[in-house]
């Protein structure tokens, strides 16, 4: 199935049209109201300014917002969505080019500004976050997607750094393209070299994709 629930209704660019609301933020978020202080509060919501404030938050929707923020800065840094799925695949002109079973779906949002340091913290965080239940055990929110040896898709999403002027979407602060592909593709090779690479796949950077997914 193609699950709609990031709004992915049709092709997009990098992901144009998707992941616009979180249910699941964790450290390190960053979330806005509908008065410039608090977003991505359901699934249908969209950052509206680019006046950041912590936020956590937990559901059982099962994905979660982790941005980067080395040092500990107010500034924007590196953004990925982090959902649980059951399967998760990326179709490009009819053809699926990537898929992967139970494991993790990751949208990546790339800020201008974005070093290697950011880079570094989203890949450690994503793998090592403790997103799935142990089966020996019976406890919940026990086991990263390494220890679970499940897969990891990754989807560049520059829609994650969109805020709006009026009612037109703005992504000035997204990494221009023509940097923005290098600095991705060095970072699922580091998703590749912490895991392994059989287990990591990627879409197609700049691509219409056609993203459809199985939600845990």
């Amino acid at each position: 199935m193609c699950s709609r629930r990031f709004g992915t209704s049709g092709p997009s660019r990098s992901g144009f049209r998707g992941a616009l609301g979180f249910d699941l933020i964790s450290e390190r978020a960053r979330c806005l109201d509908q008065r410039g202080q608090a977003a991505f509060t359901g699934p249908s919501a969209f950052a509206k300014t680019g006046q950041p404030t912590a936020c956590n938050r937990l559901t059982a929707q099962g994905y979660t917002i982790v941005q980067a923020a080395p040092g500990g800065g107010g500034g924007r840094a590196m953004r990925a969505v982090v959902q649980r799925v059951l399967s998760a695949s990326v179709e490009v002109e009819g053809r699926v080019v990537s898929e992967i079973g139970p494991g993790l779906l990751v949208l990546v949002g790339v800020h201008e500004s974005d070093t290697d340091a950011d880079a570094d913290y989203i890949c450690r965080k994503v793998l090592n976050m403790r997103l799935f239940s142990n089966s020996k055990t019976g406890k919940a929110w026990d086991l990263s997607v390494k220890q679970s040896n499940f897969g990891v898709l990754l989807v560049s999403q520059f829609t994650l750094y969109g805020i709006l002027k009026g009612n037109k979407p703005d992504f000035h602060v997204a990494m221009p393209p023509q940097k923005a592909k290098p600095f991705y593709e060095s970072l699922v090779e580091k998703f590749r070299k912490s895991y392994t690479s059989d287990a990591v796949k990627d879409g197609v950077f700049g691509a219409m994709m056609k993203l459809c997914r199985l939600i845990w």
